[in-house]
């Protein structure tokens, strides 16, 4: 089975604390909103963000999704 994709939008910092993450998943860090990465095809099997609305239409283009992280409080953004 192949490793899991993870888009996220920044990469966290310490490294080291991110080093479990990396290490579990193959890695796609985007320049900004991992909103047009995914409806431009990409078909992550989990979403990192920071306070991006993850609605119908972007979870819709995603079939692999698993799993959504908003780096953040709350999750008013993700169409849960």
């Amino acid at each position: 089975m192949a490793q899991p994709l993870l888009v996220c939008k920044f990469r966290p910092q310490p490294e080291e604390a991110f080093r479990p993450v990396a290490d579990a998943f193959r890695v796609h860090v985007v320049d900004g909103p991992v909103r047009p990465w995914v409806l431009d095809g990409g078909d992550p099997d989990a979403i990192w963000s920071v306070g991006e609305v993850i609605d119908r239409e972007l979870l819709d283009a995603a079939p692999r999704l698993r799993v959504v992280v908003n780096h953040g409080v709350g999750y008013d953004t993700i169409d849960a």
